[in-house]
């Protein structure tokens, strides 16, 4: 893993520094997403339910989180997460497991299950890119320093945490490669681990001039990464603009959950 320079972490105190221009955008977003929604109308496994309450969570409706996160009070394992779509990823399980860690340490509540983060041992190849994001996500939710250090030492030089194959498809490859980056962002925003930040600025280096993200997802994955500096912000409009911000209320539950995570991670860093 490549060294840490201080020049590539963000300016805090630059005043023009981009996440402070749109956490407001965000802020707005995500309160016109959630407005009239009835979450005891959600079923527990759509992925929307824990979208709903982290956005409520980021945009002070504690009340309705603190509803929300009572829906899991008794698990021991997650449910296999689905979208408005019917489909599921493995990624899910790993952003319900972000949203509902920031709730329980907003609350001063103990989870009711533990979280097993399972990296593979072997290369992270294409093979393995669903698992390793899922991992980097669970470890993110739980500050697992040791398995984000673990995922940051396979990071290339170039940015990217996969390695691909000749016959690998990039497109799943960028898709788990913005939720790998997403983890550790949001690791390193609340941290503040200079050698996370280091990491996170490759990353959006790396998507900036090497991925087509719109290609990969219309989903806001990372976008707090590339609103951290002035090289990946164009990535960010991009990112935005894909996943409807424009139209809040059409947003899928997975947009609203990585815009509300990307939010609390800005605010903290900030």
């Amino acid at each position: 893993m490549p060294e840490v320079s201080s020049k590539i972490l963000p300016n805090y105190s630059d005043r023009s520094f981009a996440s402070l221009r749109y956490s407001k955008l965000i802020e707005a977003t995500l309160r016109a997403a959630i407005a009239g929604v009835d979450h005891n109308q959600i079923e527990s496994n759509d992925i929307k339910l824990p979208g709903v309450m982290l956005a409520a969570l980021a945009t002070d409706d504690l009340e309705t989180a603190r509803d929300i996160l009572r829906r899991y009070d008794s698990v021991n394992r997650l449910p296999r997460f689905v979208d408005r779509g019917g489909h599921t990823r493995g990624v899910y399980e790993g952003i319900a497991t972000l949203a509902l860690f920031e709730c329980y340490r907003r609350f001063d509540l103990h989870a009711p299950f533990t979280p097993e983060v399972r990296l593979p041992q072997q290369t992270f190849d294409g093979d393995a890119a669903s698992h390793v994001a899922r991992a980097a996500l669970i470890a993110a939710a739980t500050n697992d320093a040791a398995s984000i250090h673990n995922i940051l030492e396979k990071q290339h030089a170039g940015g990217s945490f996969l390695t691909l194959g000749s016959s690998d498809n990039p497109e799943p490859a960028w898709y788990h490669d913005l939720a790998i980056l997403h983890a550790i962002t949001t690791y390193a925003c609340s941290t503040r681990d200079p050698l996370a930040l280091s990491a996170v600025h490759r990353g959006a280096l790396y998507v900036t001039h090497e991925v087509q993200p719109d290609h990969a997802s219309a989903q806001p994955w990372a976008v707090h990464a590339m609103l951290l500096y002035d090289e990946s912000l164009p990535l960010a409009d991009i990112l935005l603009h894909a996943a409807g911000v424009q139209s809040p209320t059409t947003l899928d539950g997975v947009s609203i959950l990585l815009l509300a995570d990307a939010l609390i991670a800005l605010n903290k860093i900030k």
